[in-house]
């Protein structure tokens, strides 16, 4: 039997075979300068791959591809890319070759030359169809351009370089542009500096670009100093008085040229008074302009010109002169028209009256007031109601201007008068008097006749000798004010109240209070200058701009009086400064402390200033030393207190070596002296001063001794102290005072300046010349020639800053006022030759100071004088 049988056999699928590792070649790349090129490796094998791509030893890439650009010389040569699978990995080797080639006269750029800062500025690319293009700007691609073009600005001066890579049949092609950025003609900030003196002077030009010159050229009667073809140049005019220009141009590597011209003024060594307080105005008036400025008018001839005009920015505190008027006006009226101008209207022995047109800056006639005031008129006021021009006149009448000129309002006696929701009110003795468009109407009221001010749409508060009243205008109804005034005026002769947000502001001749209508009442007194002319602003402070009086009279002032702080602060007098390395000078006067930026020029004022002395310590901050110090962040604008100072003042200060202050005592405590270290902020006390002394100099003298030199003697037996010549020295090692040699004269005010590491300058006193201190040695004292100068009953002493040159400015003080006819003698000294260049300037300032700045300049500021604005600079 046949047995036929099948064998099944289950077979299992073969295994996989590892994927072979391969890596594919690399060939040889070519490039250009500032492209962007790709390099790339194909790899197969186990997951996962690893990649490293290596040039000159330095790791470029960890991925299959690797972007190079822009490229930069350095990139050409070997580059190595190693591919790991598991345990296996290969390398592959290429050459990154610079490539060079003729650029087709298809592919063109167009772009300027130049370019102005934060203008946006086109490239454009002629090229034939089919080229492929790519921009990049300072190696960096630009995104969203379209072929055609490309959209840049830079915003700040220099050169950029604009790159267009194209591609045209295969072949790459490069094309480079510099393009020189640039300060537009309306930012002058071309040349590093602009201003040029008799002397030596120098200007840089802002640098453009790398690849162009900058030549020099002058016009006028002022010379180059030196090559002309230099970023920098010197130079200068050698006698002529007057105006030359400046030009620099700048030519690119292509030729093309800018060029930019700053006109520039020659003028002698002189005081530029900018920032400046006000010129001197008495029985002026103020007035407020519908863009927030305000035009002061006029003084008392017995002071100034009765027709000078200036204005007031409240946003930059500063002034500026404007046209004179035609006329001398004093205690007059000046009215703001709807359209913008100012009305001027009579004034002492005066009746004309003209406009002001800020737009045009000049004065036009008007029908002249009917009224002559042949002696000081005690009040004029105007106002502008309803659009009609509404003056009362130093004998109480009312005038208003219509279109046939000035026409007299029944209203006898009046009193004061204001403007309330539009229309004109007069406070007379039978009541109030209200001008409407039908004319005038009277609003009987048992409110005496006084001064008035709105508080409200239909309310008036009234004032007078009695006390304060509210009318409410509508029915003549009025209420008491419950609290008393807060000071008796002198005089009821000049007493005004002004419209402020929330209340009213009181003036009197000498003081001002607020009232707070929320509250019916007054706030206390403030001290205040005599009879100012007085404007708002719109902020709701007071403008108050005059002279001063008593101690300071004669002195052109102008203060801010905020109703809500209560406060009146005053611009610095008799002031002391201290100067930061920031380019900030602290200024304080009595309770006012102002900060200036000499960059910009701007004030700020700040808190209220502690007394004592003001040092600068660096790092922005300024150490005020009393019995309670503290220290001002210039950066912050704050206080903060530090360690107590017992019951000492400073009144003298030297800085150390070692940067510690020593600090004398001032009056009231001797001769207290004590030493500050800014690091710690700790006090330390040392041994008083022998023989107490006011006013002395104390110098630090070669990093170990203080000498404390002149002065005057501390007598309060006497009423003029005598000045000393005594010379105290102070060893710091050994903590001792010994006596110096006596200076040659005695010296009550002394000024010192340091001339070298050994030498300080003294300012000479009456006839005698400057006298030198030299610690070369021992101490010891010399005589300069010195500066010749007037007669020394009108000029005691002298005060002395620093210039860049090594010279030294030395201004003559007067002994006071001087209000008329003495002012004061600067000179430039040369303390090697003893050379002199003095001339006089007018406007004499006894108990200022001076400053010198970082800048070059020198500040000077405070005194007393007549025409003598607060802060002024000195340029050599």
């Amino acid at each position: 039997m046949l047995v036929l049988a099948t064998l099944l056999i289950a077979c299992e699928p073969p295994s996989p075979q590892p994927k072979p590792f391969s890596v594919g070649p690399l060939e040889n790349e070519f490039a250009l300068v500032g492209a962007f090129i790709t390099l790339s490796i194909h790899a197969e094998g186990p997951e996962p791959i690893s990649y490293r791509w290596i040039h000159a030893g330095v790791t470029r890439g960890t991925e299959a591809t690797v972007e190079v650009g822009p490229v930069v010389q350095s990139d050409f040569g070997s580059w190595s890319c190693v591919v790991s699978s598991g345990s296996s990995s290969v390398t592959q080797t290429i050459e990154l070759i610079e490539e060079f080639g003729p650029r087709p006269f298809e592919l063109q750029l167009v772009a300027p030359d130049f370019v102005e800062i934060d203008r946006p500025a086109v490239a454009r690319a002629v090229f034939a169809p089919g080229t492929a293009l790519e921009w990049s700007v300072d190696g960096a691609r630009v995104v969203n351009s379209s072929p055609e073009t490309m959209e840049f600005s830079a915003s700040q001066p220099g050169r950029i370089t604009i790159r267009l890579l194209g591609s045209l049949d295969g072949v790459r092609f490069l094309v480079e542009h510099f393009v020189f950025v640039i300060a537009p003609p309306s930012r002058p900030d071309i040349f590093a500096q602009r201003s040029v003196f008799r002397s030596d002077a120098t200007a840089a030009s802002t640098p453009v670009c790398t690849h162009c010159t900058v030549t020099w050229a002058v016009s006028g009667d002022a010379q180059i100093v030196g090559p002309a073809d230099q970023p920098v140049v010197r130079y200068r005019s050698p006698s002529a008085i007057g105006p030359f220009d400046l030009t620099a141009t700048i030519t690119s590597a292509a030729g093309t040229t800018v060029s930019q011209t700053v006109s520039q003024q020659v003028v002698a060594n002189v005081w530029l008074k900018n920032p400046r307080e006000p010129r001197v105005h008495s029985e002026a008036d103020a007035v407020r302009l519908p863009n927030g400025r305000v035009l002061i008018t006029g003084s008392s001839y017995l002071i100034t010109n009765p027709a000078i005009a200036e204005l007031y920015d409240p946003a930059t505190d500063t002034f500026t002169d404007v046209a004179d008027m035609a006329n001398e006006h004093s205690h007059h009226a000046s009215v703001a028209l709807d359209d913008g101008r100012v009305m001027v209207i009579g004034g002492r022995r005066r009746q004309a009256v003209e406009t002001f047109d800020p737009t045009t800056n000049s004065w036009t006639p008007g029908p002249d007031f009917p009224e002559l005031a042949n002696h000081q008129p005690r009040v004029h006021q105007g106002v502008n109601a309803s659009g009609a021009v509404i003056v009362r006149a130093a004998s109480s009448t009312l005038w208003e201007l219509g279109s046939f000129g000035w026409v007299l309002a029944p209203v006898s006696g009046s009193c004061s008068l204001t403007v309330v929701d539009g229309k004109a009110v007069a406070s007379a003795p039978d009541g109030l008097w209200i001008r409407e468009s039908s004319g005038w109407r009277n609003v009987p009221t048992t409110a005496p006749c006084a001064p008035i001010a709105p508080t409200g749409a239909s309310e008036v508060l009234v004032v007078n000798p009695s006390g304060s009243w509210l009318v409410d205008l509508t029915n003549g109804a009025t209420a008491s004010v419950s609290a008393a005034l807060p000071f008796t005026p002198e005089t009821f002769d000049w007493l005004r109240l002004f419209p402020v947000p929330g209340g009213a502001v009181l003036r009197a001749n000498y003081q001002i209070a607020f009232f707070d209508r929320a509250t019916s009442t007054w706030s206390t007194s403030v001290s205040g200058h005599f009879r100012p002319a007085i404007a708002s602003l719109m902020d709701g402070r007071l403008l108050e701009v005059g002279m001063s009086g008593g101690a300071t009279a004669g002195r052109a002032f102008h203060s801010l009086y905020d109703p809500r702080a209560n406060t009146l602060k005053m611009r610095p007098l008799n002031a002391v400064a201290a100067v930061t390395e920031a380019g900030h000078v602290v200024i304080r006067y009595e309770n006012t402390l102002s900060l200036i930026e000499l960059a910009s020029g701007t004030w700020t004022e700040l808190d209220a200033a502690p007394e004592g002395e003001m040092i600068a310590l660096g790092n922005g901050h300024v150490l005020f030393a009393n019995s309670t110090p503290s220290v001002l962040s210039v950066a912050s604008k704050q206080w903060r207190p530090i360690s107590a100072l017992d019951s000492l003042s400073a009144h003298r200060s030297a800085r150390l070596d070692d940067g510690r202050i020593f600090v004398l005592g001032n009056e009231a405590d001797g001769s207290a002296v004590r030493l500050f270290d800014p690091v710690t902020e700790r006090w330390t006390v040392v041994p008083s001063l022998p023989s107490p002394v006011e006013t002395p100099a104390v110098i630090s003298i070669d990093g170990a001794r203080i000498v404390v030199a002149g002065g005057t003697i501390a007598d309060n037996s006497v009423s003029v102290r005598p000045a000393t010549n005594l010379v105290q020295v102070f060893d710091l090692g050994t903590a001792t005072w010994t006596s110096g040699q006596l200076m040659p004269a005695a010296h009550g005010f002394p000024n010192t300046v340091r001339l070298d590491a050994a030498r300080t300058l003294f300012s000479r006193t009456g006839t005698g010349a400057p006298t030198q201190l030299d610690s070369s040695a021992t101490l010891w004292w010399s005589t300069l020639p010195g500066p010749v100068s007037p007669s020394p009953a009108d000029f005691p002493r002298a005060l002395m800053a620093s210039l860049p040159s090594g010279r030294l400015l030395i201004v003559d003080e007067p002994n006071s006022c001087q209000c008329t006819t003495s002012g004061k003698w600067t000179h430039v000294y040369d303390a090697v030759s003893g050379t002199d260049d003095a001339h006089f300037a007018a406007g004499g300032r006894a108990g200022s100071s001076l400053v010198s700045l970082p800048d070059g300049r020198v500040m000077g500021f405070g005194g007393v004088g007549r025409n003598a604005g607060f802060v002024e600079f000195f340029k050599e």
